[in-house]
């Protein structure tokens, strides 16, 4: 799978099959999306590559540890470890 931001700055690609992906509904998925749940999934690090952008990637952490990180140009969500 190879996923991209809406400026395609930031890309990536997933190998290998796909796991299993699960909608959190918590209160800060549902802000950080702005929609009542938060698609994931959890792969390997093996499986997952940067092609490009990891540069423009920011990240915002609560004190509790809730992570989003997302494009600095284009605020698109991308994946984070």
């Amino acid at each position: 799978m190879i996923g991209q931001c809406l400026c395609n700055e930031v890309r990536f690609k997933v190998s290998g099959q796909l796991p299993n992906f699960y909608q959190c509904h918590c209160s800060l998925c549902r802000k950080v999306t702005g929609s009542s749940a938060n698609a994931g999934t959890i792969v390997n690090k093996e499986s997952f590559e940067w092609l490009n952008g990891q540069e423009n990637v920011s990240s915002f952490i609560k004190k509790t540890g809730y992570r989003v990180d997302f494009c600095k140009s284009c605020g698109s969500p991308v994946p984070n470890p």
